[in-house]
């Protein structure tokens, strides 16, 4: 009986794999062997990445470009949207793909981790806030006015 079930489940662990449409990341060896990466970047979203007349601008396009010329391969960018959460970027260009295209990205820059990012509007009073108390109330609440959030 134990190698009946044993029997059973080993052919559902294969029939699962078979039928799995899971795409599997590429190695580094992968990579290398394509002399290509692809790199997955947030669309619209300066400073970090943009497009101006057609090229690519931002921080993460110079820090993309530098891997890829580290690694001597050819830089392939993956422009993305915004999902709704981060969970949703990171399945759609990462593990799974698009529901369209099965397929994933390299590598993904830019992740947002923080759910309010301050403006600098926030860190100057804020910082104003700690070196004087004494300022009037109006000023002490602007802080809350230019908060923005991310997604």
């Amino acid at each position: 009986m134990k190698i009946f079930n044993l029997l059973v489940v080993g052919i559902g662990l294969v029939v699962s794999t078979l039928c799995s449409h899971t795409i599997q990341a590429r190695s580094y060896d992968d990579i290398i062997e394509s002399k290509q990466i692809t790199v997955a970047i947030y669309r619209d979203y300066p400073p970090f990445s943009y497009q101006q007349d057609g090229i690519a601008h931002g921080i993460d396009i110079d820090i993309a470009r530098h891997i890829a010329k580290e690694m001597d391969v050819e830089l392939r960018l993956r422009w993305m949207t915004a999902d709704e959460n981060v969970e949703d970027d990171l399945r759609n260009n990462l593990w799974k793909g698009h529901y369209l295209k099965r397929t994933v990205a390299d590598l993904m820059l830019r992740v947002p981790y923080a759910k309010i990012i301050p403006s600098p509007v926030t860190i100057l009073v804020n910082w104003c806030m700690n070196r004087y108390t004494c300022l009037p109330p109006t000023i002490l609440n602007l802080g809350k006015l230019f908060t923005t959030t991310a997604r």
